[in-house]
């Protein structure tokens, strides 16, 4: 039984990989929404 060689990788590898993008994406856009927030607070001051 051959399988495709993507789907031959470390699960847990994979796991983490995605886990962590996850984590990239979400101070990414945090930092976005707190810079808004920020600059919107800073024009109607």
């Amino acid at each position: 039984m051959s399988l495709d060689p993507f789907l031959c990788f470390d699960f847990d590898e994979f796991v983490i990989g995605s886990s962590l993008l996850d984590f990239n994406v979400l101070s990414f856009l945090a930092s976005r929404i707190w810079f808004t927030l920020e600059l919107r607070a800073h024009v109607t001051l």
